[in-house]
């Protein structure tokens, strides 16, 4: 029974880290935005991709368009730092995306996201 219970508590705690920040690993969802870009997708764990912005030089989108307050999961496979802003303009609280990283739910942050931007500086965050 010990190990049942230790098994089922380590398996908890690796289903917790999957909403942290993670280093880009092989991953297939992970192939459906481009090297270089920002991505967000409509679903937890990279499901269902909605919006591939940006680029490895500094970028600015003060609105998404069509993914506005729908993105749940987000990768940043660009090598700057960018952040994942609440408001339009870069507004409201900020959901800060380290380069080469993702984050398969974005927790609190769900369905809350209106801008980015993709910082000129490698490590802003």
């Amino acid at each position: 029974m010990k190990t049942k219970a230790g098994i089922g508590i380590a398996g908890i705690v690796l289903i917790a880290a999957g909403t942290l920040s993670a280093p880009l690993a092989a991953n297939a969802a992970l192939s459906q935005c481009n090297t270089g870009k920002a991505c967000g997708w409509l679903n937890n764990n990279l499901d269902a991709l909605l919006i591939e912005r940006g680029s490895n030089t500094a970028y600015t989108s003060n609105t998404l368009g069509d993914a506005n307050d729908r993105i749940s999961s987000v990768a940043n496979r660009g090598s700057k730092d960018m952040g994942w802003y609440t408001d339009i303009n870069l507004q409201g609280s900020r959901l800060c995306n380290n380069s080469n990283s993702y984050y398969n739910s974005v927790g609190s942050f769900n369905d809350t996201f209106s801008s980015i931007i993709v910082y000129s500086n490698a490590v802003t965050c």
